[in-house]
């Protein structure tokens, strides 16, 4: 079965930007099943378009973003 993006529900997210790329947090939930977390890296293209990036490695900074994030988005959505 492909992704269908339609079923994909995005239940709350908080960016993180940085020099040249920005780090997305997510919690999401696919065909109304178990809540997920999702880490996604992006930079913008000359157009100004969204780019997906590899995540990679996170610098101590980003780190501490996405821990705090994380805490965040996770006591504001207790798990079911």
């Amino acid at each position: 079965m492909a992704f269908d993006a339609s079923l994909n529900k995005v239940l709350d997210s908080e960016v993180i930007e940085g020099d040249t790329t920005s780090i997305e947090v997510s919690l999401n939930s696919y065909n109304e099943g178990a809540p997920k977390i999702q880490l996604s890296r992006f930079s913008t293209d000359e157009e100004g378009e969204r780019r997906y990036r590899k995540l990679g490695r996170l610098s101590y900074q980003e780190a501490e973003e996405v821990f705090d994030a994380l805490g965040r988005i996770l006591s504001e959505n207790p798990a079911s």
